[in-house]
């Protein structure tokens, strides 16, 4: 099997059969199989994924997970959960993940993407941009990560502070190695960060996938609970990688620091849930932006780090 598309689903009945659209009308000459993760939707969004294993039932394999009626439960948890299910699952020399509300908008996607990778075998990521889909159609692309085609070391990305969406990914599959520790942290950032421990970032300045912008979603949270949960990815990232410290750093030291301003929050009470995460997963730079101890070495380290990205950054704009 060449690629597993892994997609993840929650109450989305209106959504999932764009998606499933957009997967089967790529032009390949790769195999693919789509392994799609339920969440325990309560609306029809099962029958719809059956529907299509029906017309597919050689390529779609399901996987539902159960959910308590009435239950409150960790979004970001259970997302990761989901997806690493999936992994555990995927057979594909390459896999790529997807929203079930978002969709492909290139059908040559995984021809060229793979067509590079099985080229270069030093490279572990093909990634592309994406647009920004709004709830009216319309569309606005992310900014370009880089204005032309370009192949960069996966740790000097990293540092850079640059952003691609997973979605944007397709990534050898023996790249992605972690343990049960990291079960609930394989979000967007983590998957991009694992994928990249073993080889070079391709890039391609084209459009080729929609990200749908809903209300409730991730980049619509309130801004300082965006801030907590990436500077938690920190913590995260330093322990699985220790020797990409000061790349991670550097990444997500404007996070850091937006955290260390925010003078009246109480983390504990205004944060209960990420609090509990910052404290069970031991994740001491969190804990050290938003404790305010401006003498902790973590601050230290942080502001260093900080400093040096703002130095570049004036470099760059005055080179410009």
């Amino acid at each position: 099997m060449d690629l597993s598309v892994c997609i993840t689903t929650y109450n989305l009945e209106k959504e999932i059969d764009e998606t499933l659209e957009s997967v089967f009308a790529q032009k390949t000459d790769y195999s693919f199989e789509v392994l799609i993760g339920d969440d325990g939707s309560s609306d029809d969004t099962l029958k719809r994924i059956l529907l299509w294993e029906e017309k597919y039932p050689d390529i779609i394999s399901h996987y539902q997970m159960p959910r308590e009626k009435d239950k409150k439960y960790n979004s970001i948890f259970r997302a990761s959960e989901n997806r690493v299910n999936l992994l555990k699952h995927a057979k594909g020399k390459y896999i790529t993940f997807l929203d079930g509300d978002d969709f492909y908008i290139d059908n040559s996607k995984f021809q060229t993407q793979i067509d590079i990778l099985e080229k270069h075998p030093e490279y572990s990521i093909s990634a592309h941009s994406m647009n920004f889909y709004y709830p009216d159609g319309t569309t606005k692309p992310f900014d370009l990560v880089y204005s032309e085609e370009k192949v960069i070391d996966g740790k000097d990305f990293w540092a850079s502070g640059k952003y691609i969406h997973a979605e944007a990914c397709i990534i050898r599959r023996d790249s992605i190695n972690f343990t049960e520790r990291y079960n609930r942290y394989f979000d967007d950032n983590f998957i991009v960060f694992l994928g990249l421990q073993n080889g070079k970032l391709h890039y391609i300045p084209k459009e080729m996938a929609n990200y749908r912008q809903n209300p409730d979603g991730f980049m619509n949270c309130e801004k300082t609970r965006i801030n907590i949960i990436n500077t938690i990815d920190l913590d995260m990232e330093i322990q699985y990688n220790p020797d990409w410290k000061t790349c991670s750093l550097q990444r997500h030291s404007q996070e850091y620091f937006y955290l260390l301003k925010c003078k009246n929050m109480q983390f504990e009470k205004d944060y209960p849930q990420l609090y509990t995460q910052a404290l069970e997963y031991n994740c001491r730079y969190t804990l050290s932006a938003l404790s305010k101890n401006k003498f902790k070495k973590e601050n230290l380290e942080a502001l260093a780090n900080f400093l040096i990205v703002k130095a570049k950054r004036a470099i760059n704009k005055f080179k410009r």
